[in-house]
């Protein structure tokens, strides 16, 4: 061992320095956002103006904040006890479970207590054991907490006291600003949110009425409140959450609607911050906690959160502002900004031909409509104005606002910035297909999602994916694979968002490729082994009395498979029994080959246990539920365009590039 590391050092070609050393620096970055929300906080309450760089906005007081505080802020705090509380039952389970992680899951607690309570609730609920009550809800949480204890007993090298407190020690400080951060960000949204308390647009009045089906609703499935005598089939286990939390709160089905959004928000900031600071404290080869650099995570940790949820794409800086003339004196950008610069983008309502309205024609003096492209001017009746984009233009001087150098008139009247203009930021892609026409996408982003408060699915589900994000990150960095008792926490945690919204089914890709990821990190081969296996296996040349024990459960799970993904129409058909059995020979091979401990072997039984788990644990809810969606195809008819793609995640390209470009000088 000796000779081995002696022969590294001088192979060396020069000494690296400790792990996180080289991004010290990075913990100036913290600044960057934290100084953009208190120059936004300080501008909210008026303390002062930011006339001429962004809308004028209302300017409240602070006694309107306190007014809100003193009606609601109880509501806030009982919310944030209650998933602090399910944070702290799991907490022990979740040291064991993620030991890949420096902080042992402690910033994604709360998402993780919040869905293991409440599967157990709606499983024991489902069957008949509990009743959609408060009860039913705290012994699910008191059995949480009694099972994340017995995980942490039975852990046979579980840390000692003093290896505990040096735990703690070197994460208090991340323990601290994860606290702060979240209560801050629940606090801060709720009182946003309380702007704009309405639940009368979009598809809130339907979310709502799911909250109270399930609510009313004495066991599960829930009663569907559209279609009485039948149940809902949906993925509803987000409103399940939401509805018991509003049961154990006291408070209403409207209060619980507005206070699920500042949730999901601080839940989704945390555990993106988390994530963060986990990876660059995995920097380096060390069994101590001190790995990587402490002030460079969190500060990284607090830019990630800053991107991924305050922040949107890059269609108000690029389109919206130039094109309400943001930039008519800005040297150089001034010169690009035209009707050229609008139509490369091709945004829908910021693209050509553009027009004037109210105008007066030089020629005959009479109120006309000035068409930009060709310089003319028509009469307003012209139906040629049908094809036009009306050109934004505040003080009607006849200059579009992107040429007009007027700064007053924008400073004034804050540009008038009409009420949905935000709205547009989620349709900035367009695409054009191939025979003609356009295909409009919906690009929702998360801040978007908050703004709006439409609490889809998609957005209840927010911060439990970024739970799955963190179970693999645990499972690429840790040395050794999943116990079978964790091989089922993660069977329900990866059915449990496909329970929340179904397209997040895809996540099982990433959670394989983090066990494909572990395995090529640690057997020194630089491949993945096991395709050899493979071919022995399926030839029968190994384990030929194996492939008779398996043969049943493998046909049994085939006609299950068939039975829920009603593949050939409604029920089980004769076609599918035929293909079952068709399909049982190579299918118990390539189990028997699974069984292996080998690289791709592991993998494809890790992928097969968590669909298979995903399956059977949440069988209550695939038995009530049938989709809608037909499946997915490759888009090949209407590609995206790059300048639009850009214009949706430019930004992180930009942040992505130069480490892509430092990696390939290392390499």
């Amino acid at each position: 061992m000796a000779q081995i590391v002696q022969q590294s050092k001088s192979t060396e070609p020069r000494p690296r320095r400790e792990a996180g050393s080289s991004i010290a620096w990075l913990w100036l970055l913290w600044l960057i956002p934290t100084a953009a929300l208190l120059v936004a906080i300080a501008a909210y309450f008026g303390w002062f103006y930011l006339d001429g760089i962004i809308p004028k906005i209302h300017h409240v007081r602070w006694e309107l904040f306190t007014n809100w505080a003193g009606r609601e802020l109880g509501d806030v705090l009982v919310w944030w006890l209650l998933v602090t509380l399910a944070g702290a039952a799991i907490f022990p389970l979740m040291f064991r479970l993620m030991s890949g992680l420096s902080d042992r899951g402690y910033t994604l607690a709360r998402a993780a207590g919040l869905m293991l309570t409440g599967y157990l609730f709606w499983f024991l609920a489902s069957i008949g054991v509990l009743r959609n009550e408060i009860g039913g809800m705290v012994f699910a949480w008191v059995l949480v907490m009694v099972l994340s204890l017995v995980a942490w007993l039975r852990w046979s090298d579980r840390p000692s006291g003093p290896e505990l407190r040096e735990w703690l020690r070197e994460h208090l400080p991340l323990i601290i600003f994860t606290e702060v951060l979240f209560l801050g960000a629940m606090i801060i949204w709720a009182f946003v949110q309380a702007h704009n308390p309405e639940i009368n647009s979009t598809e809130k009045p339907m979310e709502m009425a799911f909250i109270n089906g399930v609510r009313n609703s004495a066991t599960f499935p829930p009663k569907d409140p559209w279609m009485a005598g039948y149940a809902i089939s949906y993925y509803y286990f987000g409103y399940v959450i939401t509805a018991s939390l509003a049961d154990l709160s006291g408070v209403t089905t409207g209060i619980a609607f507005k206070l699920v959004n500042p949730l999901l928000f601080a839940m989704t900031l945390t555990g993106v911050f988390g994530i963060t600071y986990n990876l660059v404290r995995a920097r380096g080869q060390s069994r101590s906690w001190r790995v990587g650099n402490r002030h460079a995570a969190i500060a990284t940790g607090l830019l990630a959160g800053f991107f991924i949820t305050i922040m949107g794409n890059l269609g108000t800086l690029l389109v919206e502002m130039p094109y309400r003339g943001y930039a008519s004196n800005t040297p150089l950008i001034k010169d690009v900004v035209n009707t050229s610069y609008f139509n490369f983008w091709d945004v829908r309502d910021r693209t050509g031909p553009f027009m004037l309205k109210n105008v007066t024609d030089p020629a005959t003096g009479l109120a006309a409509v000035h068409l930009l492209d060709t310089d003319t001017y028509v009469s307003p009746e012209n139906p040629i104005i049908q094809k036009y984009v009306l050109a934004p233009d505040d003080d009607r001087d006849g200059i579009p606002d992107w040429d007009d150098t007027n700064d007053k008139i924008r400073q004034e009247s804050g540009n008038k910035w009409d009420y949905w203009w935000w709205f547009k930021q989620s349709r900035l892609v367009h695409d054009k297909k191939f025979s003609g026409g356009y295909e409009e996408a919906i690009t929702e982003f998360p801040q978007f999602s908050f703004i709006l408060g439409d609490n889809h699915p998609h957005v209840l589900g927010l911060p439990f994916t970024l739970l799955i994000i963190g179970l693999a990150t645990s499972l690429a960095l840790r040395p050794t694979q999943l116990d079978k008792w964790e091989v089922l926490l993660y069977g329900v945690f990866f059915g449990g968002i496909i329970f929340m919204n179904a397209w997040d089914a895809l996540y099982l890709g990433l959670l394989v490729g983090a066990e494909a990821l572990r395995r090529l990190m640690h057997n020194g081969t630089g491949g993945l082994n096991g395709f050899g296996e493979l071919g022995r296996v399926i030839t029968m040349e190994t384990r030929r009395k194996l492939n008779l024990y398996l043969v049943g459960p493998v046909f049994i799970a085939l006609i299950l498979i068939f039975a829920f993904s009603d593949t050939l129409g409604d029920g089980l058909s004769l076609a599918e029994i035929l293909i079952g059995i068709i399909l049982v020979t190579p299918a118990t091979l390539i189990v028997n080959w699974a069984l292996d401990d080998n690289d791709w072997g592991s993998v494809v039984r890790l992928g097969g246990s968590l669909g298979l788990l995903a399956l059977l644990l949440y069988l209550p809810w695939l038995i009530s539920f049938t989709s809608q969606s037909q499946g997915m195809s490759a888009n090949l008819i209407y590609p995206t365009r790059s300048q639009q793609l850009f214009l949706q995640f430019g930004i992180f390209g930009l942040l992505i590039l130069p480490f892509i470009f430092q990696q390939i000088g290392r390499a």
